[in-house]
């Protein structure tokens, strides 16, 4: 990328990027979407390893130069991506204060740079990497994106953290849909509750949900059901439609 330190040996690593090779090959038999997941298990492998060995030596860290997304005061106005950005930096967007996670932002940036620079088309085609952190929600990505996202924006709630941190999933949401729930509130948080679990799935997961109070009040779906987007949609629109506090339970 120009301006950036990234650079990339044809000699080592090949005259064309992996996703290409692998487009190219569909007509063929030996085409197999288990190689192009290999590559893409390989390279999160590899940042894991970086990542995980450099935030024991940042701990003791207090302060560091990183790219912050809120604003991004060197990213620009691209057509494709609609959006202004920086292809030679990793940006990062802090919940809260925390200088470990925004320093790992430097080790990450040359793992992510590295590959986007033997993989990515970014002037063609529109793809991120990034990660966020479990104990605060900040995020960091390449590449950088003047992005500012509100409070209720919470990286860890969204399918592509989720699925990473547990794998696919049988999931059976069951909740209190009794008349105590009316006090203080809890009929409004178990359903927000509910919401926001649901938006955490994927078509990898099956999911249904039941509701009871003295028996069982309300059922989404008699067997398990893949959660795609329409059926993620269906399902919560079922959740507005439901009572959330009538009946006791025993």
């Amino acid at each position: 990328f120009e301006g950036s330190d990234a650079h990339y040996s044809y000699q080592t690593c090949g005259e064309s990027n992996q996703f290409q090779t692998w487009t190219a090959s569909l007509g063929q038999s030996t085409a197999s979407v288990t190689e192009l997941l290999d590559v893409v298990q390989g390279y999160l492998w590899s940042t894991r390893e970086r990542v995980e060995s450099e935030h024991m030596v940042l701990n003791s860290v207090s302060t560091c130069n990183w790219i912050n997304q809120c604003p991004c005061m060197e990213c620009v106005l691209n057509s494709l991506w609609k959006a202004k950005t920086d292809f030679t930096k990793v940006g990062v967007t802090l919940k809260s204060e925390d200088a470990t996670f925004a320093c790992l932002s430097l080790p990450v940036s040359q793992s992510y740079i590295n590959i986007a620079a033997k993989e990515g088309q970014p002037y063609e085609r529109v793809g991120y990497m990034y990660f966020a952190d479990h104990a605060s929600g900040s995020y960091m990505g390449w590449p950088a994106v003047d992005w500012c996202f509100d409070a209720a924006y919470d990286p860890r709630l969204r399918p592509w953290y989720s699925s990473g941190a547990t794998g696919p999933k049988d999931l059976v949401i069951v909740v209190d849909v009794s008349g105590s729930m009316e006090q203080a509130g809890r009929a409004r948080l178990a359903k927000a509750a509910t919401s926001a679990v649901i938006d955490t799935l994927e078509w990898k997961d099956w999911a249904t949900v039941i509701l009871f109070n003295h028996g069982i009040a309300a059922q989404y779906s008699q067997q398990l059901l893949p959660m795609s987007d329409e059926e993620r949609s269906t399902l919560k629109s079922w959740l507005n439609d439901q009572i959330w506090h009538q009946g006791g339970t025993d």
